[in-house]
């Protein structure tokens, strides 16, 4: 694929001007997906239901930036024939234990590019909050591994429990809005899934996608969500030159 899905230039009208950024985490900043993957899989196996990514992408509804719910949703659907509240638990914490077993071993690091990024953004006084579904302890252990914790004050770490509707309810991007004290839609939102860009959307804030899954059906489902601008880097050019524009930060360009 090119520098970019969709063309930054063409979809980002003079109307949009942004004050602030807000960050999803896995899979936008830190590259677990292909771990959560496995883990997903592993615990659907053991309830004799085969899953691979294409099958994933395909079958489960919110499959990427979902949570384990939307899998162990569709597991519980095959297994038992409907959704089962318990099991959906019981799948939750299996496939969450299985994931930390997997990683334990592992260095945690930020996807290439995105400290960098961040760092930029931090030396231009742009204020910077992060949105995730993950539960608040996890996601403080994964942005302290991997060195990104420093970058977002404790008010500004909006986590699964911090509002009662996940992604894609906008519920967790009005409240990274207000915690970082700008309206919605001078909020620009980073994220790497359809779920999260909807959420983003239905806020009113104007988001870019930096897919972690480099697909054409993820690249194209992430445009039509409402992404500004889809890449699949944080060291894509492209991506630069839309939140120059948007911020208005004349010395934010691509070093590479």
């Amino acid at each position: 694929m090119g520098p970019s899905s969709v063309s930054p230039l063409h979809h980002v009208g003079n109307s949009i001007s942004a004050a602030a950024c807000t960050f999803d985490n896995d899979g936008t900043l830190i590259d677990q997906e292909r771990d959560h993957f496995a883990a997903l899989f592993e615990t659907a196996a053991q309830h004799g239901v085969t899953l691979d990514l294409s099958t994933a992408l395909r079958e489960i509804p919110n499959f990427l930036g979902g949570g384990y719910d939307a899998t162990a949703s569709y597991v519980s659907v095959c297994f038992h024939g409907r959704h089962d509240d318990a099991f959906v638990r019981t799948f939750c914490m299996r496939a969450a234990d299985k994931f930390d077993r997997i990683t334990k071993s592992k260095t945690l690091k930020p996807r290439p590019g995105a400290e960098l990024f961040l760092e930029k953004l931090s030396s231009e006084k742009i204020p910077m909050a992060l949105a995730t579904v993950t539960p608040r302890e996890r996601a403080m252990e994964r942005l302290s591994q991997s060195g990104l914790l420093r970058f977002f004050a404790p008010e500004r770490i909006l986590t699964r429990e911090s509002t009662k509707r996940i992604k894609p309810a906008p519920d967790i991007y009005l409240a990274s809005a207000e915690a970082l004290r700008v309206a919605p839609k001078h909020q620009l939102v980073f994220e790497d899934s359809v779920v999260g860009v909807r959420s983003a959307v239905a806020a009113e804030s104007p988001v870019i996608a930096v897919a972690a899954i480099d697909a054409t059906a993820v690249l194209s489902d992430l445009g039509k969500a409402g992404a500004l601008c889809v890449v699949t880097s944080w060291e894509d050019g492209a991506l630069f030159q839309v939140v120059t524009q948007l911020l208005s930060i004349g010395r934010l360009v691509c070093s590479r």
